[in-house]
């Protein structure tokens, strides 16, 4: 599913991308993905949002104050307080709509932090929109779900199996690094994955 669910968020992420120009007087968007595989620290509710804001700021080319002001009364190399972030991801979003996409959530180390962080910018304005993409492992919290549409793969692992097939055989047939490998090992190297993927 983790295969599917990547594609399915980058697809989206793609779109959101190309539908918007990377800069424009109404709209704005950020995008961050969470990897257990990082150090703890990056998975920190305060990291992605930072990545967040940090990619807002780069766009329109401007800091908010409070930001500054964290920098100022803080060592410079720590990342601002939540409550900081959150007050400058709302500040932003008086000046334009923001679209924020976090995928995979449920591998973040902080996601109770990070949803009641959501709820909070969802509250404070009409103009932000947030993506959250997670496996099912995580329990989303009562009053982010009322304010969420869930959309559930898992009864879908027919389609993910052959998302996953047509995965493996692409990169099969086009990594020049696997040019090498016999016809026979290719589909045995296919065959086995596919089998082991059980629409994961």
């Amino acid at each position: 599913m983790r295969l599917t669910l990547r594609a399915f968020s980058a697809s989206i992420v793609e779109s959101l991308a190309t539908s918007l120009p990377e800069i424009d007087d109404e709209t704005a968007y950020a995008f961050a993905y969470c990897d257990f595989r990082n150090d703890a620290s990056s998975q920190s509710a305060s990291a992605v949002l930072g990545s967040l804001l940090a990619q807002l700021c780069t766009r329109l080319g401007a800091i908010p104050a409070k930001v500054l002001e964290a920098y100022d009364r803080r060592n410079q190399s720590s990342r601002p307080p939540l409550e900081c972030l959150i007050q400058s991801l709302l500040e932003i979003s008086h000046q334009r709509k923001l679209h924020l996409c976090v995928d995979a959530l449920d591998e973040t180390r902080e996601a109770p932090e990070l949803m009641d962080a959501f709820v909070r910018l969802l509250d404070g304005s009409y103009y932000i929109k947030i993506l959250i993409t997670g496996r099912s492992n995580v329990r989303v919290s009562p009053r982010l779900a009322k304010r969420a549409v869930h959309i559930d793969l898992s009864n879908r692992v027919a389609h993910v199996d052959h998302d996953i097939e047509l995965y493996i055989n692409k990169h099969l047939e086009e990594d020049s690094r696997l040019e090498w490998l016999a016809p026979n090992v290719r589909s045995h190297i296919s065959k086995a994955l596919i089998s082991k993927s059980l629409g994961m």
